[in-house]
């Protein structure tokens, strides 16, 4: 499978009308079929991508919050319930794992952020929640302004830093589960997380 084939697969599985998820949103089971193709096309992209700092936007936008849908349709199938619902949490990882792998190069602005955030200290969204701490407001405001700041500046390219939007594909599905933790927050914070998921697409295309 050529990269563009990988590309083409990934979009179609996770997105297009004929694909594995929109069969499990159309009530037509779990295609084993298509996951297998897609499981096959993350190994190729990853392989391709091993080495770059740069990665296709056009390519990377069908991967966003592709664990929800899933989820969300798990409960339908009650004998495949468990099934689809661990597949979902094994693609969210594989694709993570793509943009994970670092590239042999670094830009002078990915090293300047990971020494700022390795030097600093500096407690995440990520970090608190999984701590199960309320993430303070300022923090979703400082998030949606860098996602603001990164749609534009990514406007007119067709590549983007792998090491950045990696850790942004499944900012929805981060913020949703854990928000039932804080009842008296959780439609808020389940809002702000469907805000920023659809920043992440505005940002990639």
């Amino acid at each position: 499978m050529t990269e563009q084939q990988a590309i083409n697969c990934v979009r179609d599985q996770f997105t297009g009308e004929k694909g594995f998820v929109a069969k499990l949103q159309g009530g037509l089971g779990l295609d084993r079929d298509g996951v297998a193709a897609v499981q096959v096309a993350l190994d190729v992209l990853e392989a391709c991508w091993a080495d770059r700092a740069q990665v296709p936007k056009a390519a990377v936008l069908p991967m966003v919050d592709i664990s929800t849908p899933m989820r969300e349709n798990a409960r339908r199938y009650p004998a495949m319930e468990l099934e689809i619902m661990r597949l979902a949490g094994e693609l969210a990882d594989r694709v993570a794992e793509i943009f994970a792998a670092r590239a042999t190069g670094m830009s002078e602005q990915e090293a300047a952020a990971l020494v700022y955030a390795h030097l600093t200290g500096v407690s995440g969204l990520a970090l608190s929640l999984h701590h199960r701490e309320h993430p303070q407001e300022e923090v979703l405001e400082e998030l949606q302004t860098a996602f603001t700041t990164l749609e534009r500046a990514w406007q007119h390219r067709d590549s983007v830093p792998k090491i950045i939007i990696g850790p942004m594909l499944d900012v929805r599905e981060l913020i949703r589960g854990h928000a039932g933790l804080f009842p008296r927050e959780q439609a808020q914070l389940e809002a702000m997380a469907d805000e920023l998921a659809e920043q992440v697409r505005r940002c990639l295309r």
